[in-house]
Order: structure tokens, then sequence, then C-alpha cells
């Protein structure tokens, strides 16, 4: 269905369609959820990172989706792929983001990406939606980073603040210290670039989650009664709403810091005190799209480690060069069919595999494969030199080369029927 709208799609984004469609006409199913693990550790990622089940890119954006058919309604998703048809970028690949900002432009009340992922955001942590009630214990949490201890400041051995790529956001928590006075918490922001906004939120011990006024071009946050007032933990989301990377620090001691050169620091690798991995690196915008359709028919699911195989292939060698995207859109046009026929019949789906199986040797062991086909054509390369090396042989090449005797001519002349044939096969 995405190839009939556009041959130029943007991979990422036709990984998040298929998969938000999915759970749209098969709502029982719910493994579309398990890819939003990997994005709740990497918020920091851009919103068009690569298709992966790693960092969540592609496979776990498709809850951007259903922010968007929440809002907008899930004809907004039709509208969105029906826009890129008449795509001016003929030859390259669409740059999704910038449909999605002019669709979101062409809405009755007109607004923008910059907007809908900063609300986009907040949902992601209130975990508010309204689609599908039933599945809201499926929402894996946003993991944060905790600070508990004070001050923050750039002392911290998780510095408070970063540069965040575009389109992405990171999650701070602060928890109450014990045995302190009652008291206020105020957060001084510092090396504040356009595009960084902010949200503010207090959990109470109750449960209940409170939104706190932010004003985006205040230097500071206040949080009254931070400790003694039934606080459990304040919640800061740092929303990079620009096309570029953006960068803030913040404190607790009114002291300002420096942005380092490494990144996001302040979102670590440390999961067991659950802090997030979200330090992000430039990525492009290609991703890939679901459809190896022999080989889920062949090995029955999909989900099959030997159809994904084959799936990472496709995205790493074929989708990102022209000859390999023909090859895959030539594929999708019949495969499907072919899938549907071979699913009937096990005898020919144990055929497939089988063949199959060099493919998926070659492609997860390639040295080996190469390694041993260059032994085999050693051998036979020494099988075939007692032949080559014989007198027959040598007499005949000497006479092709004009620089045979009579006793050459003799030997020749003197072959057996089977020798003879063979020299003439050679001639």
């Amino acid at each position: 269905i995405q190839f009939a709208y556009t041959y130029w799609f943007d991979m990422w984004y036709a990984e998040a369609s298929a998969t938000w469609i999915e759970d749209e006409v098969y709502d029982g199913v719910n493994q579309l959820y398990t890819y939003l693990t990997p994005y709740s550790h990497f918020p920091g990622y851009r919103l068009n990172t690569p298709a992966s089940t790693t960092t969540g890119g592609g496979y776990g954006r498709w809850i951007f989706n259903r922010f968007l058919a929440e809002k907008y309604g899930v004809s907004m998703i039709r509208q969105l792929w029906e826009d890129t048809i008449d795509s001016a970028e003929k030859g390259s690949d669409i740059n999704m983001l910038t449909y999605i900002d002019s669709r979101l432009n062409k809405n009755q009340n007109p607004s923008s990406l910059a907007s809908e992922f900063e609300a986009f955001a907040k949902q992601v942590y209130l975990n508010n939606w309204t689609s599908h009630p039933g599945d809201l214990d499926l929402f894996p949490s946003l993991l944060m980073t905790n600070y508990a201890s004070y001050p923050v400041n750039a002392q911290n051995r998780v510095f408070p603040g970063g540069t965040l790529q575009p389109y992405s956001f990171a999650a701070f928590s602060f928890t109450p210290p014990i045995n302190v006075p009652p008291g206020d918490l105020l957060l001084t922001l510092n090396n504040r670039t356009t595009g960084i906004k902010l949200a503010l939120y207090q959990e109470l011990s109750s449960g209940a989650i409170q939104s706190l006024t932010v004003d985006q071009s205040a230097l500071s946050l206040p949080v009254s009664s931070f400790v003694g007032g039934g606080i459990r933990k304040v919640v800061l989301l740092v929303i990079n709403t620009a096309s570029s990377p953006g960068t803030i620090s913040f404190s607790t001691d009114g002291s300002k810091t420096t942005i380092p050169v490494t990144g996001f620091p302040a979102l670590g690798t440390n999961f067991s005190s659950g802090t997030a991995i979200v330090t992000p690196a430039p990525v492009s915008s290609s991703s890939s799209n679901k459809g190896c359709f022999i080989a889920t028919a062949a090995y029955g699911s999909y989900l099959h480690p030997k159809v994904r195989v084959l799936r990472d292939f496709r995205d790493r060698y074929l989708l990102n060069n022209s000859f390999g995207r023909a090859f895959v859109a030539w594929y999708y046009r019949w495969s499907p069919d072919a899938a549907r026929r071979l699913a009937d019949w096990p005898l020919l789906r144990l055929v497939c595999r089988c063949l199959l199986t060099p493919l998926l040797v070659t492609i997860e062991h390639p040295l080996a494969v190469l390694s041993g086909l260059f032994a085999l054509a050693w051998w036979g390369i020494c099988r075939r030199r007692p032949l080559l090396s014989s007198r027959p042989f040598q007499a005949m090449f000497r006479l092709c080369e004009g620089l045979g005797t009579k006793e050459d001519s003799a030997s020749f002349d003197g072959c057996s029927k089977p020798q003879r044939l063979r020299l003439e096969q050679v001639e």
C-alpha cells in the first residue's frame, strides 16, 4: 500500500505507519507496545531516527501516529500519505517531517510540527491516551535521570543538561530530600537555545500528577513546598521542538554552567538506577518497511529470527540504493500472492526454507562462506593439476603454441581414445 502511494516514502514513517495500523485493524495483537520500551529508554533520539528495534526508531514511533489520530482523527494518517503522491521530490527520499508540518498547517485550526511534538512529549509522560483504554497498562514507563541529593550543579556525577537532537525530549526527576526542614525548589536555567520548551509536573504522595505553570521565557522555575508539601517528586521535561539540535542546562543553587561537548551526559548509561541512555548521535532519516512476505510464509511469522535476518539485510543493503529499491518494489508487487499460495502448502514451505538456507547462511556468516568457497576452488584446482601436467596435455600445449616437436606430435597421436576426447574438448 505504501509503495502504491509513492516509491520514495520516508522509511522511518513507513514503519511507524505499518506498526500503528496493525493495532487499529487487529487490536488484540498488541505487539506494537514492545517497540515502545526502547523509545522510553531513548527519547533523546530524534523523531525520524532510522528504524531499529534497539533504539525504537521507526517501529517505536508509531505512538506519534496515535497521538495525531486521537487529536485529528485516523484520517490524518491517510492524508499524510496522500500528500506524498504528487511529491516534487521525485528521485530522493521524502522528508516526512516536512509533510507532517505542512499538513498540520492546512488544518481547520492550523498547527505545526513544533507545537504538536511538544504536546506529544507531554502525553508520553502523562500516559493519558484516550483510544484503546484497555491497553494503558501495556505502556512502559518513561525512564528519567533522577536527582535526590542537592545542590544539583555541574559538580554532579550526572551533568544537569546538554544537547538534544531535533524533535526529541528528555525527562529529569527531583526527589525531595529527607530529614531536612520544609522548603522550596528553584531550578535556574542556563544555555537555553531557541526551540527548547519546558514542562514541569509534581507527582503527589496520593499518586495525582499536577501540571505547574511554566513561563517559557523565564530564567528560573520555582516549585513551592518541594520539601514537606506532600510532593513525591518533581518532573522536568526538556523538549526540543526545533529542526536543529538544542541545548540547556540547569542547577538548583543558581550556579551557571557551560555545556560540555560530549552531547547530553545527563542521560547516562546506568539503567539500574533508572537513568536512560538517550545520548543521540547524528543520524539519517532512512529506515525500513515491513514486508518479507515469502520468508514470513515459509517460517510462519515475521517475528521469526530468520525473517528478521532477511529484513535487516534488506534494510541495510537494499533500501539504501536505487537498484535495491527497484528490486524491493518489484518483489513487493508479486510476492504477496505467492506468499498466500505458499501458506496453504506445508511441503512447499519446507522446500522454501531449504532454498532460503544458503542465502541465510551467507548473510549470517559471510566470511565463513567465502573461506569455504575459496577452499573448494583450491581443492578443485589441485585435483586437476595431475591431468594438466600429464605428457599428452603438455604436448598439446606446446603444439598449440607452435613450439611442439615431432615427438610431441607422436605423443598426441598415441593418446588413447578417452585422452583424445579430453584433448579435443580442451582444444
